[in-house]
């Protein structure tokens, strides 16, 4: 995400796994925010922002099918959807 975006303290984030037959989806919130050097030089920021995550998902909550990933991005004022096209398959 984007480091001033990011920084912004009521910022709030999700990944979400929603199931390709459209009949379930589940989030979990990132709480794990991590510093990327590379991100905050080419988009601006300082040094101390952490636009990037290390999430972990515990997938046995979820049950086998296919998934697309997206991340939900929320601030006081905003919404984003972050879809890059991901998918997820559980067996």
């Amino acid at each position: 995400m984007l480091p001033k975006t990011v920084s912004a303290p009521e910022a709030r984030a999700r990944l979400r796994f929603a199931e390709d037959r459209g009949t379930h989806v589940w989030e979990i919130e990132i709480s794990h925010w991590v510093v990327r050097p590379d991100v905050v030089a080419s988009l601006g920021g300082n040094v101390w922002d952490k636009p990037g995550f290390a999430q972990k998902v515990d997938f046995d909550a979820l049950p086998p099918a296919t998934y697309r990933m997206t991340m939900i991005f929320q601030d006081s004022t905003t919404s984003y959807v972050c879809d890059k096209g991901r998918g997820l398959i559980l067996k």
